[in-house]
Formats: structure tokens, C-alpha cells, sequence
């Protein structure tokens, strides 16, 4: 039991026992079915769109963050209070200068014909301008003792879409000493350049990582770590769009170094990552429940089906003829036009009534069409059934029945042999279907 199967045989499916319910409680069965899967196929639908939404407004609030939209407001009532980032970014450039000393080059004019409109209260850099920039690679995975060490090691299928970092794996000092990888520390940015092109990330901790990314690090002093992750989010973007049929080897360093990044206020800096982290919790709590949704919506779908096969959907009539099963036979009491009743016996009991009604069936019911069936009675074996079927037709048995219709105690069922006879001259006039097939 629970245990999956590669394959079901033939001999296996011929031993199912299916639950067969009447003709016309299959109709309504069906009926219900496709009811309610409609309605939940439009719910589902309207899931889905509400989550495209989302996706969608979480891009749109990341673009206004970037370009100063967001925070347009707090900067107007907070101006005498935000030192301009020009004068920051003369700042970054000097510590830069100090700490490299005779390696420093002056950066070059930042290509930023493509950026939107920024306030005048910002001012443009470049990535290499702003961060040391570190490769990654790969300890040899032929040698064990690089392997399963202290220093979490990260390739790009460890970082979601949003940025979430969940190692896999880990590395020794050996295997850092031994490869191009390299240990940065908390709060460095990990951009994806190859495969999983576009993939941001920020440190939690110090990790490693492999040579599908490049690692950014600066100063916190300058430059807000949530706020650079953002922004390189929205604007890193910018490589799947320039770079699409391009080679495996993806963005280059020198392209990364290059990016233009914008620089707001270091004070406007942390209001823009209070509001995105604000709208985006209220996004998330939006997006958990649509998804709680959708996992109750196929539930709901699994428990329809469920209570269609128990017989628990669509109401029941007493009125339903019995489905043919292995094993059952009928006796069905017909009345016909000019007032007699047909006594006959059938292992499909809904199958014998419309021929009857579609004048197929018996001499009798040909010369006098029946009108209802208003009698049958169901038995396990054709020796009873012959039995019964011979007790009903002597006169004794005819009596029973007149008495019994009179009473209201036989055991009516089916439609009137009207309203049958309707239905079968329709599927009579139905075009016939060509037996050949057809190709698509």
C-alpha cells in the first residue's frame, strides 16, 4: 500500500471494481462535476492572474525605488537634512584612492544614456567605481578533503529569484587555498554572470562561491548593503536583456565593472529599503495566501471527485432505473395503452425499457405501445428471476400488481414513455459521425 508503481497490467485494471450508478444519476453526476470544476477553474484562474499581479507590482515598486519615484516626497520634507551624493561618491572615491594607492585609476565617464531621469540630489557611478569585485570558482571535486569543511559554499541553483541564499554545500581552508574561490564577508552582494544569469544576492554570513558569480565588496559606510541588493535586482536585469545570444561564458568582469549604479542620499538610501521591505512583506502575506489557495483549490477538486464516486454529489432519485451489474437481473412490469401489463426479464433494465418505448422490443409492446414502467424488481440469479417473472404472469400475479400500483407500493422508476420516445427520435435525427479519423 502507498508504494508507486511503474506500470499497472491489464489483469489488474479487469479486477477494479468501479461503483455504477444509474443512467440518469450519471447524467447528473457529470452535470454537477462540471459545475463546480468551472466555478473552480475560474477561481484558479483569477489566482493565478492576482499572482501575475504581484510578480508584477513587485517589479514596478523596485523601477520607482531605483529611480527616485518612491521616495520623492520624504526627499522634499528631508532636503536640508541629506548630504548630496555627489559629495558622497567624492568620498567613496578618496578612501578608494588611499587603499589602493598606485593601482588607483581615475574611473572613466559612466555610460548612463540608458538610466531614467534622476534627482538632482543623486548622482551616477559605476559598480567598480563603488566595489572591489571578486571571482568565484570550484574546489576540484576529485579531492575530498576540499569538501565538507566551515565555509559555506554557494552556486547560483543556491539563490532563488528573490535573493533567498541556501547553501548546499561547503568547503575546507584547503579547498579556498587550492581554487579561484574565494571567502568574502556578511553584507557582500553576489551577482550571478553566467549560468542563472541575472541572480542577486546578499550575504548573511561570510560564504564562498562558485565561478558562475562575482561577488561586490564595499564599504557599508557609503553605500546601504539592502539598498545596493535592490537596486542591482532591478538593474542587473539589464545583462538577460543586452546579453541574450551570447556565449556560456555570460557577463564578463569588465561589464559588471562598467554597470552604471545610482547613488541617492546615504539617508534617502535606508528610506528606500524601509518602503520596499514594507510593501514587499505586505506582498509576500499576499502571495503565501494565494498560493494556500490554489493547494485548497486541487484539495477541493480531489474531494469533489471523491464525493461523486461515493455517491455523495448529486442527489438521488428513487425514480432512477438501476445500472446493468455482473450478477443482477430485473423483472419490469410495462403498461401498455390499452391497459394490460407486459411482464418481461433483462439484465439492463434502462437498455430494455427505451427499446420497449422505441418499439424494439416485444410483439405485445409493438401492437400496444407501453406508456410507463411502473414495476421492477432486482434479483442474483436468472433462476429466481425466471421464478418471479412466472408468478407475476399468472392471473394471481396481475392482481398483485393492479393492487399494488393502486396502492402506491410498486416500485416505479424511468421516464414516461413519452418523454423517452422524444429523446430517441432525437438521437435518431443526430448526424452520424464518419468512421474515419481524423487528422489534426
Amino acid at each position: 500500500m502507498g508504494v508507486g508503481r511503474a506500470n499497472v497490467s491489464l489483469t489488474n485494471i479487469s479486477d477494479f471494481k468501479i461503483p455504477l450508478p444509474p443512467l440518469p444519476e450519471q447524467h447528473r453526476i457529470v452535470a454537477k462535476i462540471e459545475e463546480l470544476f468551472t466555478r473552480l477553474g475560474a477561481g484558479v484562474e483569477a489566482l493565478k492572474q492576482a499572482q501575475a499581479q504581484l510578480k508584477r507590482y513587485r517589479q514596478s515598486v523596485l523601477k520607482a525605488a531605483v529611480e527616485g519615484r518612491l521616495t520623492a516626497e520624504w526627499r522634499e520634507q528631508h532636503l536640508d537634512e541629506l548630504e548630496p551624493a555627489d559629495k558622497l561618491l567624492e568620498r567613496i572615491q578618496k578612501e578608494r584612492k588611499a587603499k589602493l594607492g598606485k593601482k588607483y585609476k581615475e574611473p572613466m565617464p559612466v555610460d548612463a544614456s540608458y538610466l531614467p531621469e534622476l534627482p538632482e540630489e543623486w548622482s551616477v557611478s559605476s559598480v567598480g567605481i563603488l566595489y572591489d569585485i571578486i571571482g568565484g570558482g570550484t574546489p576540484s571535486t576529485k579531492v575530498g578533503e576540499y569538501w565538507d569543511g566551515d565555509n559555506p559554499w554557494l552556486t547560483s541553483a543556491d539563490i532563488s529569484d528573490k535573493g533567498k541564499i541556501s547553501p548546499r554545500k561547503s568547503i575546507t581552508q584547503e579547498g579556498i587555498e587550492n581554487s579561484a574561490t574565494n571567502l568574502v564577508p556578511k553584507n557582500s552582494l553576489i551577482v550571478v554572470t553566467r549560468v542563472g544569469l541575472g541572480k542577486v544576492a546578499l550575504t548573511d554570513f561570510p560564504l564562498c562561491f562558485s565561478q558562475d558569480s562575482q561577488a561586490l565588496v564595499g564599504s557599508e559606510n557609503y553605500i546601504n548593503p539592502k539598498f545596493a541588493f535592490y537596486y542591482l535586482l532591478r538593474t542587473v536585469q539589464t545583462f538577460k536583456y543586452r546579453s541574450r545570444g551570447t556565449t556560456i561564458s555570460g557577463v564578463t568582469k569588465k561589464q559588471l565593472f562598467e554597470l552604471p549604479f545610482s547613488i541617492p542620499p546615504y539617508q534617502e538610501q535606508q528610506e528606500i529599503t524601509n518602503r520596499i521591505e514594507r510593501i514587499y512583506s505586505a506582498i509576500d502575506a499576499s502571495e503565501l495566501i494565494i498560493i494556500s489557495e490554489l493547494k485548497r483549490a486541487q484539495s477541493l477538486r480531489q474531494s469533489i471527485l471523491k464525493r461523486a464516486f461515493e455517491g455523495k454529489l448529486a442527489p438521488q432519485d428513487p425514480n432512477d432505473l438501476p445500472a446493468p451489474r455482473p450478477g443482477k437481473y430485473y423483472i419490469y412490469v410495462l403498461e401498455c395503452s390499452n391497459g394490460s401489463y407486459y411482464i418481461g426479464q433483462t439484465e439492463n433494465i434502462e437498455k430494455r425499457w427505451c427499446d420497449h418505448a422505441g418499439g424494439r422490443g416485444a410483439d405485445w409492446t409493438k401492437k400496444y405501445p407501453p406508456l410507463a414502467l411502473v414495476h421492477w424488481e432486482e434479483y442474483n440469479t436468472r433462476a429466481d428471476t425466471a421464478k418471479r417473472e412466472k408468478e407475476l404472469k399468472t392471473g394471481f400475479g396481475r392482481k398483485w400488481i393492479k393492487r399494488e400500483i393502486k396502492a402506491g407500493r410498486a416500485r416505479q422508476a424511468g421516464e414516461p414513455a413519452s418523454v423517452l420516445l422524444e429523446k430517441i427520435k432525437a438521437k435518431k435525427t443526430e448526424p452520424k459521425k464518419s468512421k474515419q479519423m481524423e487528422i489534426f
